[in-house]
């Protein structure tokens, strides 16, 4: 006697000849096998099957019992952080959704005239060769990563001389 079970997929294609939509379900024999796909739409991107598994697209063997995988989608995030524009390697400012697995880069930019970058919000040891890198490489996964620009105000010396000490004094006084 033939036993078969059905295999549930949430937000997939669920082996050859299902369908793509919100929910697909297959019968198949036991200890058969399917091949389950989780597609995101435009704007979202897959994060991972219920079970945990970060595979968009994985098989499972031996089937002996009724199983649902859901998969989990996000939406692609679309907002870089303050002070930084998104650019490719060519220094081409970026309009954003592209590809998944392209690199990008986080260029940083000065607020104003008395700011400076200083480093990246992630990393804290200046011995990091990512620590001032401007632009600074990321892949694109739909979502944009989290570390943002330091910057900090640029200080200028001001010096006040006399040309002749035994005439007079100079002072210089920073003001509020």
């Amino acid at each position: 006697m033939k036993k078969l079970f059905v295999v549930l997929c949430a937000s997939l294609v669920c082996a050859v000849n299902a369908f793509a939509d919100a929910t697909a379900s297959t019968p198949v024999n036991c200890d058969g096998s399917v091949t389950i796909t989780a597609t995101p739409k435009a704007g979202f991107h897959f994060v991972q099957w219920n079970d945990g598994s970060t595979d968009a697209t994985r098989t499972i063997a031996n089937i002996k019992e009724a199983k649902i995988f859901t998969a989990t989608f996000a939406a692609d995030e679309t907002t870089a952080p303050t002070n930084v524009v998104i650019v490719d390697g060519d220094g081409n400012t970026v309009t954003l959704p592209v590809a998944h697995s392209t690199t990008l880069y986080y260029k940083a930019e000065n607020a104003d005239d008395c700011q400076q970058f200083v480093h990246w919000s992630d990393i804290t040891d200046p011995t990091d060769p990512n620590y001032a890198i401007n632009p600074r490489p990321f892949e694109y996964t739909g979502v944009l990563p989290t570390f943002t620009p330091v910057f900090e105000t640029i200080i200028y010396n001001v010096t006040v001389q006399a040309d002749d000490a035994n005439q007079g004094d100079v002072t210089v006084t920073v003001l509020p």
